[in-house]
């Protein structure tokens, strides 16, 4: 390996690359560095391994350590960080391995005080395992936990496939002018979008449960982290869960019996998705662009209908109900 980093972001700033001892670019050096105050939070987004092959070596995989204690008092296990690969580099064999999307507030449960953030990378190869851990004695930064440091303590984020949805669910310990929750979505964990709001609780000594259903996620992979702002409008950002959406050939509806909208999901991109009443008289018919659909049923009388999907496989149908 040729350059590593750990990136760190406090109270929701600019990302902060701080080199370990290979350091090729002149970047700032983590050993030593201090990364302040932390007001609100502090995040370890993840690191950065630079590698190469030579004499027959191909690296297999990268990993960041990392683990926090109060200053002077070292102790603990570390806690492992898997870096993916991320880009093919401009030197031949040269590699990129790095995530930013760990979002580990560091400052979670800590009290009010000085402490060391110690880390150290390691890379897997053919030839056996490779580190950059300053002979042994790792690298080391420091932060300071303020007084006023974390408005909101989570305290769980868990998201799983619910029937072609992804539902979303989450715990606060306490919370303190905890403004919202911004549920965002991403297909490649990278860039994220916004698919909801969830209001906070404002201020509460009481542990709080949350939850949020995203009714279209994407067939395949789908990420989601939570960007929790506070009145003042700082935010912080949760660790990324991943959710996989399967397609199993069934259809799976939604808002039924529905007075607005009717969901349809598990859709072949090209299907026909009619529906007709129980006189067989067609009163809505679309043709689907991607796995699920919505159907407006507000100008529908109330009443028993029959949802018709033809698909290049077949034909399915359901009945649904209007009530409004």
């Amino acid at each position: 390996m040729f350059q590593t980093y750990a990136i760190v972001n406090v109270d929701g700033g600019t990302d902060s690359y701080r080199a370990g001892n290979r350091n090729a670019d002149g970047a700032t050096t983590f050993n030593n560095s201090s990364y302040g105050i932390a007001n609100t939070s502090i995040t370890l987004k993840g690191g950065e391994i630079k590698t190469f092959k030579n004499n027959g070596g191909d690296v297999t995989g990268a990993r960041l350590y990392y683990r926090v204690y109060p200053a002077g008092s070292p102790a603990g296990a570390f806690t492992l960080i898997n870096l993916p690969f991320a880009a093919n580099l401009n030197g031949s064999g040269d590699q990129k391995w790095a995530t930013t999307m760990a979002n580990i507030n560091m400052a979670t449960g800590l009290p009010a005080g000085n402490y060391t953030l110690e880390v150290y990378w390691q890379i897997t190869t053919n030839l056996g395992d490779r580190f950059d851990s300053n002979g042994g004695a790792n690298v080391k930064a420091s932060f300071t936990v303020s007084s006023t440091t974390l408005p909101v303590t989570l305290t769980s984020f868990n998201a799983k496939a619910n029937n072609h949805m992804a539902s979303l669910d989450w715990a606060t310990a306490t919370e303190q002018g905890n403004a919202y929750f911004d549920v965002e979505r991403s297909a490649d964990a990278r860039l994220f979008e916004h698919v909801g709001r969830v209001e906070g609780r404002g201020t509460t000594s009481t542990p709080q449960v949350y939850s949020f259903s995203d009714e279209s996620p994407s067939l395949g992979t789908n990420y989601y982290r939570l960007r929790q702002v506070d009145a003042d409008g700082r935010f912080s950002y949760s660790p990324v869960r991943a959710v996989q959406i399967r397609s199993n050939g069934e259809l799976a509806i939604w808002g039924n019996p529905a007075a607005e909208q009717l969901g349809v999901a598990g859709l072949e991109v090209g299907s026909t998705v009619d529906l007709l009443d129980l006189n067989g008289q067609l009163r809505s018919s679309q043709l689907t662009n991607n796995n699920r659909l919505h159907i407006d049923v507000r100008n529908l009388p109330s009443g028993t209908y029959l949802l018709r999907v033809a698909e290049p496989a077949g034909v399915q149908s359901k009945r649904v109900v209007v009530l409004h």
